[in-house]
């Protein structure tokens, strides 16, 4: 389990191509997330 301290977000900048922004966009609508949710749980996977 995490602590309080390592579950507290922190903004960073991201470029990503085009296509990847709105397949990442589709996947916001289809499981009603919102991008943050998706980036991170890309990342962990």
């Amino acid at each position: 389990m995490h602590s309080l301290a390592q579950l507290q977000k922190q903004q960073v900048g991201l470029r990503l191509p085009v296509y990847l922004v709105e397949q990442i966009d589709e996947f916001t609508k289809e499981y009603n997330l919102n991008r943050t949710d998706i980036i991170i749980e890309s990342i962990k996977s």
